[in-house]
């Protein structure tokens, strides 16, 4: 049986470094990111205990201890003001029962055991924000790295809070870019990324989220984005 590690640092392999692991890897859950996350068991997902509350649109505040309440409750039904915060908690509710039903350990990895500037700009452009498919085709086949340059003749400015996270700054986008857990969530043997951004617009209103699964093939393949929450 899988075993979660429900705390500490995401430990994955440096961009730089070529050698492979070869004994099985630990699948490992990101507990430090899920602030308002009550359990401390997260082996079922229908036992995952939460301490959150929303707002609705008629003014009465709703309260709920599980991730199967919030799965109920449509964006319809909050207020307005809200709603980064009831996106916040579904993308923290989905990346629970994404690790859980699917998260398997690794037999080989290709990321870096740390989050450093070169990996950030080598992560797919695709990764966001991406508000339309205009945006997502001007994004296709690109790094951030290369984006920038190409887009706004810029680099990017990144800072690393630590092992597993960064904030990026563009020139017009703040994004802050989480590891949420690392397993091999297709059943290929080769470990994935389970990811997750947040942005704001820097000199205008504007902000928002997304969670996706990033893979990497072997030490020279690019990284990919295989799977995001937000439908474009």
């Amino acid at each position: 049986m899988k075993k979660n590690i429900l705390y500490c640092a995401l430990i994955i392999f440096s961009v730089s470094c070529s050698t492979i692991n070869i004994e099985p890897l630990q699948s490992e859950f990101n507990y430090k990111t899920f602030c308002g996350t009550v359990s401390k068991d997260i082996s079922k997902y229908e036992d995952v205990i939460l301490d959150s509350e929303l707002t609705g649109k008629d003014g009465k505040n709703i309260y709920f201890d599980r991730c199967s309440q919030i799965d109920l409750i449509d964006e319809d039904d909050i207020k307005t003001s809200q709603y980064h915060i009831y996106k916040s908690i579904k993308l923290k509710c989905k990346a629970i029962k994404l690790y859980i039903e699917k998260g398997a350990h690794a037999k080989r990895t290709f990321f870096p055991k740390k989050i450093t500037k070169a990996f950030i700009e080598s992560l797919p452009a695709t990764i966001g924000p991406v508000i339309s498919e205009h945006l997502l085709s001007m994004r296709n086949g690109k790094t951030l790295a290369e984006y920038e340059l190409s887009e706004y003749e810029s680099s990017l400015d990144i800072s690393i809070i630590d092992k597993f996270e960064a904030k990026v700054v563009t020139k017009v986008y703040q994004t802050t870019f989480k590891i949420m857990a690392r397993a091999d969530f297709n059943n290929d043997g080769v470990e994935d990324l389970l990811a997750r951004i947040s942005w704001k617009v820097r000199e205008a209103f504007g902000k928002g989220s997304d969670l996706f699964i990033l893979e990497k093939k072997s030490t020279d393949e690019p990284i990919l984005l295989t799977w995001r929450y937000t439908k474009i």
